[in-house]
């Protein structure tokens, strides 16, 4: 099970260029256009398969299979691998583990052996760019357009369908699978 542990920060760059998208000069309106940033992030990983903006993830699995593929693409690096027993845990070191990354982003967590732990938890770095102004342009308009056609829509309370505009600027970065 994936989780994002430690979101982007987006009250920088990404708030401020949402701002100026929209042509609001006060602060009144941040918590929700930053919360709107954070859904349109998060839309486009769904979309794409892809997470966009380097964040942390936490990962859980059963340590009964010697190798895991982690669900969060592309995985910059991994923070640190927990084996868990009920209440019980302990870190494990680089001898009891390897990473192999792919050419895709995509990485394999391969245990040396097996262990007693019935569980796993991997935190690790993933996203496709670690500044805003180095996420791909497609990307980042898309999720400004995204967080600015919700905030316009807001009073509506229905979700829409994603615009098609948002879709092309997304589609060449889909990953399809089988």
């Amino acid at each position: 099970m994936k989780h994002i542990s430690a979101p982007p920060s987006l009250s920088g760059a990404p708030l401020a260029e949402l701002k100026r998208w929209l042509s609001i000069g006060t602060a009144h309106e941040d918590e929700l256009l930053t919360e709107l940033i954070a859904g349109a992030l998060a839309l486009c990983e769904r979309f794409t398969g892809t997470v966009p903006f380097k964040c942390e993830v936490r990962e859980t699995m059963l340590s009964a299979a010697v190798s895991h593929r982690l669900s969060a693409t592309p995985c910059i690096s991994l923070i640190d691998a927990t084996a868990i027993d009920g209440l019980d845990a302990r870190l494990l070191t680089a001898d009891d583990y390897s990473l192999t990354f792919e050419a895709d982003g995509c990485a394999t967590f391969t245990l040396a052996g097996e262990i007693p732990e019935a569980r796993l938890e991997l935190r690790y770095y993933a996203g496709a760019a670690s500044e805003w102004e180095d996420l791909d342009e497609g990307l980042r308009h898309g999720v400004i357009r995204h967080a600015a056609h919700s905030f316009r829509e807001r009073e509506r309370g229905e979700p829409g369908q994603l615009p098609a505009a948002i879709a092309a600027l997304w589609r060449p970065w889909r990953k399809l699978r089988l």
